[in-house]
């Protein structure tokens, strides 16, 4: 069994980039996904940290400022100190709550409040928690946001009065960090993300080749015994998920390798046994002969036995020419036969081949023509071999061609190459002839075709001819009565 080296190439390119891609924009996803959890837990962290600093902050703005003078507000006090704290620490706003929940005292412009009642849910449960845990609650400058927040209960001997509620990150710092945001993303944003994806995808080529390295190995090892190297085999850890098909692939070359050689042999010995049974029957069947024409050369014999000597011959000489003919394939098919290629005026041959056969043609009462057969081309081919096939077409054209018929042996050169038809009229199809056509026209190696009854062995013969000089034979049935054989030489060039 003879290896063959093949350099497998890079396997399923569209598949093997669609996967990657897709592996990489997975990793993109989840990257994108952790950064935006990422920010999402950093700034309510910062909140919370925020809140709990500052818990304290409504406590002593309410121990210090006094808002209420018995039952009513004390508006310029409560506001003043409202503004001081505000100036102290821009993000925060200080609002005055009654026990409702309603906005009662204010340092802002009035069109600037959306929201004139808050709930008092989330402020108790600060209250009860001293601040300790993180608490969102109603913002009053808009509609329907929370923010941390710190809040105080307002109290008159023990009476409920309100509450002073903080809120810790208000408007000004919103249009800050608004601000500070839109800055750092347009700076560090689209370098954040192109270096994100960059990483992504050389992680997801990486991590794709090595959860498909075992497969890549497998289907280069395919494709090397699909090329010929019969002894490629995969080679795998045995701890690889692939392992199991590994071992089925191995298997399956190892029987398709035994069955192979198996076939080989059979071939061999087949060919064998034509050859040497063709040799041994040429001596049984040249003294046959050579008797029969001793005996046809008898003048004593009488009209009956001339005729049955005559039969005899005929027989003879037929199975010479498919005792020849057999032996012949069997060297062809053996390759013991190789062209030996020369220079040659193809023209020279086909008109030589119309003046032998012009004569048989005449006889069988079928009309041979010869079209462009001056054309003056020089081919390069084993010029026995081309004569071989040229014999062979023509003889059996004239042979299948029904008496008033013609057959037409034709040459045309496109500089490159000289194709020669060989056409002939025929009676209506037998069915077996059709379906062979109908098989050849089907497929691309003819070799495989069963030939059609009563053919011979010459249609075999010239297809295994053709193929030793890279060439093939072309079969055509323009009408129902008509079918054209054709090759082509190549021209020769210096």
């Amino acid at each position: 069994m003879t290896a063959v080296n093949v350099k497998p190439s890079r396997l399923y390119p569209a598949t093997y980039g669609r996967l990657a891609v897709l592996l990489s924009l997975l990793v993109f996803l989840l990257v994108a996904g952790y950064s935006v959890l990422t920010g999402f837990v950093a700034i309510r962290y910062f909140k919370a940290t925020h809140q709990r600093l500052n818990r304290e902050v409504a406590t002593h703005i309410a121990k210090f400022s006094q808002p209420f003078v018995g039952m009513h507000v004390n508006q310029k006090a409560t506001e003043r100190i409202f503004f001081d704290a505000m100036v102290t620490n821009p993000s925060a706003e200080v609002y005055l709550l009654d026990t409702t929940g309603r906005v009662m005292v204010y340092e802002a412009p009035a069109e600037k409040i959306k929201r004139h009642q808050i709930s008092l849910e989330p402020i108790r449960q600060f209250i009860q928690t001293k601040g300790l845990v993180f608490i969102q609650g109603d913002d009053p400058k808009l509609t329907d946001g929370q923010q941390v927040f710190s809040a105080a209960e307002v109290r008159d001997q023990g009476r409920l009065q309100g509450y002073v509620y903080v809120v810790l990150l208000g408007e000004s710092y919103g249009t800050t960090s608004m601000q500070l945001l839109q800055d750092y993303a347009f700076e560090w944003g689209l370098k954040t993300t192109l270096f994100m994806l960059l990483a992504a995808l050389v992680v997801g080529f990486v991590v794709f080749n090595l959860l498909t390295r075992d497969l890549t190995h497998i289907i280069k090892t395919v494709m090397r015994f699909r090329d010929g190297d019969l002894t490629a085999r995969t080679q795998l850890k045995p701890t690889s998920d692939l392992k199991p098909l590994a071992n089925a692939f191995n298997t399956m070359a190892d029987q398709l390798a035994r069955s192979l050689d198996q076939l080989q042999t059979s071939e061999k010995l087949r060919r064998d046994l034509v050859a040497n049974v063709s040799h041994d029957l040429r001596s049984p069947m040249t003294s046959i002969r050579g008797y029969a024409e001793t005996l046809d050369m008898d003048a004593s014999l009488n009209p009956t036995q001339k005729q049955y000597i005559g039969a005899i011959l005929q027989s003879s000489y037929r199975l010479t020419r498919r005792i020849n003919e057999l032996f012949e394939l069997s060297k062809l098919e053996a390759k013991e036969r190789q062209p030996e290629k020369e220079p040659f005026l193809l023209s020279d041959l086909v008109t030589e081949t119309y003046t032998n056969f012009r004569l048989m043609a005449q006889e069988k009462g079928v009309a041979f023509t010869c079209v462009n057969c001056e054309v003056p081309s020089v081919c390069y081919a084993d010029i026995n071999m081309v004569e071989h096939v040229l014999q062979n077409l023509v003889e059996n054209a004239i042979h299948y061609s029904p008496e008033g018929g013609h057959v037409q042996l034709q040459l045309a050169s496109n500089g490159q190459f000289v194709t020669v038809s060989v056409s002939n009229s025929v009676g209506l199809l037998p069915t077996a002839i059709q379906d062979y056509l109908s098989a050849i026209n089907q497929i691309d190696n003819v070799d495989t075709v069963v030939r059609p009854p009563n053919s011979g062995l010459g249609l075999a013969i010239v297809m295994k001819i053709l193929t030793l000089h890279a060439s093939q034979l072309r079969i055509s049935h323009p009408s129902e009565t008509e079918i054209c054989f054709s090759f082509e030489v190549p021209v020769y060039v210096k």
